[in-house]
């Protein structure tokens, strides 16, 4: 739950460095975007104020660069893919000048981790520049420090951002910084074992009445309740 929020956001942009994009990370964009207005998110969203999934043109980029559009296109993954449309909140022009700006000014962490996985140097999109300065990479914990996810989440994806973190600070002590993926292979003499269980158990009830749909919409907010009493657990022996 505490990890690199800069690389989420940059996946937002491009296919690999990501482009996918998932249902319920679109409706809490939307969810986020409606707090200011007393008017119901349904009524923004029948009335086309806000899409309710496109973040991205249907119509995609193209650069003259093959594999950059491939990047760029719609994902084959049928729930990404249902993060463009053609009434989009995110325009083709605004999200080229991101991607390109991630090509020229790279960041260590995205698309392929590079050893140390470091900051981009001087990015020259705003919002990347906003996103560096509100980056944990120029962080080191003091105190021990849990880090706490679900690897198939869609509205925070772990791999890039706990794993960013994880592999940025493994040269720390021992025992400082501690992972927990409550969807990983479950050690039985972990401590953590029992909550890992419970999580999986209860995302096959998930799958069982409501289908990968299901499962989906609600992974996010599954995984923070588990997160919470982990947190609690890990904490109180300090």
């Amino acid at each position: 739950m505490v990890a690199d929020q800069r690389s989420s956001a940059s996946q937002l942009m491009s296919n690999s460095m990501a482009v996918s994009v998932g249902v319920a990370s679109l409706k809490k964009v939307n969810r986020c975007a409606a707090r200011s207005s007393a008017t119901p998110v349904s009524t923004l969203f029948s009335t086309g104020k806000l899409p309710q999934t496109a973040l991205f043109n249907s119509v995609t980029p193209v650069t003259g660069n093959t594999a950059l559009d491939h990047q760029l296109a719609i994902p084959a993954n049928p729930v990404f893919a249902l993060g463009f449309g053609p009434s989009n909140l995110i325009t083709n022009d605004y999200r080229l000048s991101y991607v390109l700006d991630a090509v020229a000014n790279p960041d260590g962490a995205v698309p392929t981790p590079q050893a140390g996985v470091p900051l981009a140097a001087a990015p020259a999109n705003t919002l990347r520049q906003d996103l560096k300065t509100n980056d944990l990479r120029n962080w080191t914990p003091q105190s021990p420090m849990l880090l706490c996810g679900g690897d198939q989440d869609p509205t925070v994806f772990f791999s890039v951002n706990t794993g960013t973190m994880q592999a940025f600070w493994s040269a720390l002590p021992a025992g400082l910084v501690t992972v927990l993926d409550v969807n990983g292979t479950v050690n039985p003499s972990s401590p953590f074992a029992p909550l890992q269980v419970g999580f999986q158990t209860t995302l096959a009830g998930l799958l069982a009445s409501g289908g990968q749909e299901a499962v989906v919409a609600n992974y996010h907010t599954t995984v923070a309740p588990f997160c919470t009493v982990a947190a609690r657990g890990f904490f109180s022996q300090f």
